[in-house]
């Protein structure tokens, strides 16, 4: 009886070394990349980030963007599966975002304004070239985000000289509104 029971214990750990290897296959396997075909995953709000995201975007608007994004409404105590829109209000050290989200957790508009954050090079220089004698005492950064219509940001600045102040709008592209 105990050669039997010794001879089951054997072979059963033996085969459990053998099922921790791995072979070629399954090697080659680990490194390939699953594509289904007919299915496409992204996130809800994926189609918003592209849209305010681009390489200019500050950092700080970035974090409290993504944090907008992933935000999950459905898990919050105030959702209802058949009631909506929610709005929801976000913030950081230099501004605000207020999102109003679907009932599935898509972002449908959001207003966000950030002070005092890095322009870009080109809203700068079209500044300093138009008011070369002038400082910058404060700015905000505008955006304004709809599924439909797109986004639309712009640049609020003060601008000062000797008792002189002076508000600009200007668009990404460092053409001055006003």
């Amino acid at each position: 009886m105990k050669a039997i029971v010794f001879g089951m214990l054997f072979i059963g750990l033996t085969s459990l070394g053998y099922a921790q290897e791995l072979n070629n296959e399954a090697k080659e396997e680990e490194t390939q990349e699953v594509v289904l075909e007919g299915v496409t995953v992204t996130a809800l709000n994926m189609d918003y980030l592209e849209k305010v995201h681009d390489e200019v975007t500050p950092e700080v608007v970035k974090e409290l963007e993504n944090k907008a994004a992933r935000f999950k409404i459905k898990g919050t105590p105030i959702y209802f599966n058949d009631v909506g829109p929610y709005e929801v209000h976000f913030s950081n050290n230099k501004g605000n975002i207020i999102a109003t989200y679907n009932r599935k957790g898509k972002i449908m508009v959001s207003s966000e304004k950030f002070k005092d954050v890095a322009s870009p090079v080109a809203v700068r220089n079209s500044v300093y070239n138009e008011y070369p004698d002038w400082e910058i005492k404060s700015s905000v950064y505008l955006v304004s985000y709809h599924y439909n219509k797109g986004v639309k940001k712009l640049y609020q600045f003060q601008i000062g000289k000797d008792n002189s102040k002076k508000n600009l709008k200007i668009d990404m592209d460092g053409n001055i509104l006003n």
